[in-house]
């Protein structure tokens, strides 16, 4: 069986990453009769750049939360 694939495929493409969502392992009907199991997937398409942008926004809003948890001053420091 192929293995699950990634949420976000940074790697098969130069210019493009690939996120998934909804993976499932479905059953199909072949044209022999045969019932193979495959990945199942929504799939959308960025640049790098927008993947780039994306997770730097969400570790920035992590940073942000945990510094309000800790009371943390990230333009001060502690």
């Amino acid at each position: 069986m192929v293995e699950r694939p990634k949420e976000f495929d940074t790697e098969s493409s130069p210019t493009t990453v690939y996120q998934r969502r909804k993976i499932q392992l479905v059953e199909v009907e072949g044209s022999d009769g045969t019932k193979p199991t495959v990945w199942e997937y929504e799939e959308r398409t960025m640049s790098h750049t927008e993947y780039m942008a994306i997770t730097n926004a969400i570790t920035q809003s992590k940073l942000e939360y945990l510094a309000a948890m800790t009371d943390i001053d990230l333009e001060g420091g502690l």
